[in-house]
């Protein structure tokens, strides 16, 4: 296969960029590895054309192929070197003498190079070849053309052409090394048939290209995006509407030709904002091979439609025209929210804050995650986020959108708030305090759903008009007071999530230091020692409800605090006051708990301080169903958090706990209790545990122990014994006794039972 040269080339074919390929990309040099890739390859191109270099540069292949009505060459792969080469031509061209240039009239033959991928870029081509260019007091190529009479001021936000500027700037300033005889000399080098740059020529004509093969193997297409779409659609609307109307808070340090609407958004979407989601995206892109690259090029794109999807729906609910969802708005009606001026100032004053920030600081100086429930310091007083895994909400926002969390959105969208109103370029006391409102605030709204064992935010966007009146408006002041570090930390534990409510009576009796000095025994503590210091402290548990006619009674468990902290503060606000106050007095956990201890005697507290087999029954749920008084100790273990708990297996505690002490003193004895769906269920001892034949039985009931099965293995000595007497329904009970709890009782009577068993069975 022969090689040619690009300007033998294009005499034999016009050559069209098609409008499906993407943009030219080689010349932009956004970023410093884009810039050396760049000017490596210029560097390479001059040199092979310098005279007294002898090695040619061979571009491997350019692959298309000819329309079969314009037998135009469109090029599938190698769009971005035929771009180049025809920049070069130009650029050599125009600074070669006059007498190369007539030896050399490449005006016909360059004219055959189309670029069609917009309307902009096919003029820009078409006019640098076709009009003479008219002198102007700039020197440099690029200012030439874009002070020329046929350059649209638009034209330099067509990314192809700003590229093609950037190229020309390139060529021209690696020129500018040589003196005009030199330059000539290389115009002759590259049209006089040395062919010192070539190509292969790889015509795909025979193989019926089509656009679908171009979208395959090709398809980048950022104009076909959704973001070229509406930006093409914004800016008319702008220049429509707004015309020479100038965007009153503009950065006045930004170089635009004006700061009308239309002006300062054409530079900035090109410029500033651009640069601004760069940040994120540079060292990503810079890890991706060249293809990967090119794939990766319309990500801008997708994040800037994320926040601009993002801040419509806020604006849409904080209209008075809500009339359904913003996901089920029609096309014509989400145009109706973005063409509004309140919204597109804020859009552009939103873009300016984000663009005005240190990207790489902001959000970690405002924000932290803990993994602790209660921080061990935050001494810089930050805001702690509960529900995000990520501090930076700029970027969960373009990268998610309208599916971020309903609390990130709030919260993002108040910081925007604040930005915009005292143009924050970086964190401060002032804005941590209105964060740290605006989160306690949106924390403190819930909705209890105690059936379930939850407790969630009762936060909608349909509300938004009453948050921003309410909280966000209501926080704002340039000059707020952040809460000392103490409070901070007694705020951001996260078993309230801010909810600081439960506190008040602490801090007021004893002041925020001794309330985290207690927070921090509390933290420290196990679940079971949590429940234990609370019940120390007076605390009967939770209702959640009922279920199987009794009141189910939930005591804690991890990250299910808030169920207490939050949604029973009333209670636990005493509680917690009590507590504090032993702390306070220097008693620690395992003190207050067995102080506690000494002063119960048969009711809830003594069960629930001393048997640990007893709380942790039925796999450490803590949730219990209790019949009558809390005290009177008619109680079920529950096995689950639903809804309905009692179609889940559940247990007696008293026979979990009776078990443990009764094993602890003969191994022998073979116990059996049932786990079962509905009722009590009873504590037999059995003659295996392969058959489970029952032998004797007992069921604890308000009254005392029932016994239920077995009653001839009874002697004289043991009803005089355990005061066993006889109920209504002929069941013998062993009631409550002052000198024994009911545990030891029964242990007791089960082991001596045994006992009888075995010596009738002998």
């Amino acid at each position: 296969m022969a090689s040619i040269t690009f300007e033998s080339f294009i005499k034999k074919h016009h050559i069209e960029i098609p409008v499906i390929q993407r943009d030219y990309v080689q010349g932009r040099g956004y970023t410093i590895e884009e810039k050396d890739k760049r000017d490596l390859f210029v560097d390479k191109l001059i040199n092979t054309i310098s005279e007294g270099n002898a090695d040619a540069c061979h571009l491997e292949f350019i692959y298309g192929a000819e329309d079969k009505t314009t037998h135009d060459f469109i090029p599938l792969d190698g769009q971005q070197r035929l771009t180049t080469l025809f920049l070069l031509h130009w650029v050599v061209w125009q600074m070669s003498s006059p007498e190369a240039k007539e030896a050399y009239p490449l005006e016909d033959s360059l004219s055959g190079f189309k670029y069609k991928t917009r309307l902009s870029s096919l003029a820009f081509c078409e006019n640098i070849v076709s009009k003479t260019l008219i002198p102007t007091k700039e020197k440099e190529l690029s200012k030439r053309l874009t002070g020329q009479p046929w350059f649209s001021v638009e034209w330099i936000y067509d990314p192809t052409i700003s590229a093609m500027l950037s190229m020309i700037d390139c060529i021209e300033m690696k020129l500018s090394a040589f003196d005009e005889a030199q330059i000539s000399a290389m115009l002759a080098r590259l049209c006089g048939g040395e062919k010192m740059i070539t190509f292969d020529e790889l015509n795909m004509t025979e193989y019926d290209l089509t656009d679908s093969l171009y979208i395959k193997m090709n398809a980048r297409g950022k104009q076909l995006t959704k973001f070229e779409n509406w930006k093409s659609e914004f800016i008319r609307f702008l220049e429509n509407e707004f015309r020479t109307d100038e965007f009153v808070k503009a950065d006045h340090d930004r170089k635009v030709q004006t700061f009308s609407y239309k002006d300062y958004f054409c530079h900035s979407i090109e410029h500033e904002w651009t640069d601004l989601f760069w940040t994120y995206l540079k060292e990503e892109y810079l890890l991706l091979d060249e293809k990967e690259q090119e794939e990766q090029y319309p990500c801008i794109d997708r994040m800037f439609m994320n926040l601009f999807d993002f801040l419509c729906k806020f604006r849409y609910y904080a209209s008075d025209n809500r009339k359904t969802s913003f996901e089920e708005l029609s096309g014509a009606e989400k145009r109706a929210v973005w063409q509004n001026k309140d919204f597109i100032d804020f859009l552009f004053e939103s873009l300016d804050s984000l663009y005005r920030i240190d990207h790489k600081t902001f959000f970690d100086a405002l924000f932290y995650i803990c993994e602790e429930e209660l921080p061990a310091e935050n001494e810089e007083r930050k805001v702690r986020l509960f529900r995000t895994k990520q501090t930076n909400l700029f970027k969960l926002c373009v990268d998610q959108g309208t599916d971020m969390e309903l609390t990130d959105q709030l919260l993002f969208h108040a910081l925007l708030i604040y930005c915009n109103r005292y143009r924050i370029t970086s964190v401060n006391d002032s804005l941590k305090a209105y964060m740290r409102a605006i989160r306690n605030d949106f924390e403190s709204r819930i909705q209890n759903l105690k059936t379930r064992t939850t407790v969630q935010l009762d936060l909608r966007l349909s509300d938004y008009p009453e948050y921003h009146a309410a909280i966000i408006d209501g926080a704002q002041t340039e000059n707020r007071v952040l809460p000392e570090v103490k409070d901070c930390l007694i705020e951001d534990c996260s078993i309230t999530n801010g909810n600081v409510k439960v506190f008040n009576k602490s801090v007021s009796d004893y002041g925020n230091a001794k309330v985290l000095e207690a927070l921090s025994v509390f933290c420290a503590s196990s679940t079971t020692e949590r429940i234990r210091l609370l019940i120390a402290c007076g605390f009967k548990g939770t209702r959640l409800g009922d279920c199987m006619g009794r009141k189910r009674m939930f005591f804690g468990n991890k990250n299910k605090w808030d169920v207490l902290f939050i949604s029973d503060s009333s209670q636990l606000s005493d509680c917690f006051a009590s507590f504090t106050a032993k702390v306070s007095e220097g008693k620690n956990a395992d003190t207050i708990i067995t102080e506690a201890l000494e002063t119960h005697r048969n009711d809830f507290a003594h069960y629930m301080l001393k048997y640990d087999s007893f709380i942790k029954a039925n796999r450490e749920q803590f949730h219990f169903a209790i019949r009558g008084d809390i005290d009177d100790m008619d109680w079920i273990a529950l096995g689950s958090y639903s809804s309905n708990p009692g179609t889940a297996y559940h247990t007696d505690p008293f026979s979990v706990a009776v078990e443990e002490m009764v094993l602890a003193q003969n191994a022998d004895i073979k116990l059996a209790y049932y786990q079962q769906y509905s009722g009590k269920c009873p504590l037999s001892i059995v003659k295996d545990k392969k058959h489970w034949e029952t032998l004797f039985s007992v069921v604890s009931k308000k009254d005392g122990w029932h016994i239920v099965f077995g009653q001839h293995y009874l002697t004289e000595k043991l009803w005089s014994e355990f005061n066993i007497i006889k109920g209504d329904n002929d069941d013998l009970i062993i009631p409550k006794s002052e000198d024994k709890d009911m545990i030891t009782m029964c242990s007791e009577l089960i082991v001596k039972v045994y006992d009888n068993i075995t010596f009738t069975e002998a």
